[in-house]
């Protein structure tokens, strides 16, 4: 198992592979990199795809798809009176986040494909968990996640759809050459 541990800015400052937590701990130790090994903990990187700066990370935490840095919401998607306002431009590269008017209705299908993928696993969910519950309990409790996700789902196909047609531009919103 490969074990990485954070610096002051919560970024992977040193990653060995192959070591039990013991023996990391002793191995940190011998490195100078902490005093006391049984005075910290160590958190596995289990999935290294989330780290800061990828897509991934990007889309999980709401940020920027350009720097991966910046806040993408006004606020949180479950606060209802400001959910899915988006920052006009980036606060930390300036990034515009809508290049066109109506940049964002593509994200309706991403959210369709969200919510069809939500509903078929909760589906699949009961008939595996509960093969004898009725089918209105069934439709019911889909309805209830799909209308208790939404938005969130709103918030993700948007990001979704950023990360998918702004990343890899400039912070203009143009391709790299284009920009000024």
């Amino acid at each position: 198992m490969e074990w990485t541990w954070m610096d002051a800015d919560r970024r992977p400052s040193t990653s060995i592979g192959g070591l039990g937590m013991r023996q990391l701990k002793m191995e940190m130790a011998k490195q100078g990199i902490v005093e006391d090994p049984h005075r910290f903990t160590i958190v596995p990187d289990l999935c290294p795809m989330v780290k800061k700066g990828t897509a991934l990370y990007s889309i999980l935490h709401f940020k920027c798809p350009y720097c991966r840095e910046g806040e993408f919401f006004l606020a949180h998607p479950y606060n209802l009176r400001r959910a899915g306002d988006l920052h006009e431009r980036c606060p930390k590269c300036n990034g515009r986040y809508t290049i066109e008017p109506g940049f964002y209705y593509g994200a309706m299908y991403v959210s369709y494909a969200l919510g069809v993928a939500i509903a078929v696993a909760v589906w699949v969910a009961f008939l595996v968990l509960a093969p004898d519950a009725a089918p209105h309990w069934i439709v019911g409790t889909v309805g209830a996640v799909i209308l208790l996700a939404s938005p969130y789902l709103y918030a993700l196909s948007r990001i979704i759809w950023a990360n998918m047609f702004l990343a890899g531009r400039g912070p203009g919103g143009l391709p790299p050459k284009e920009e000024e």
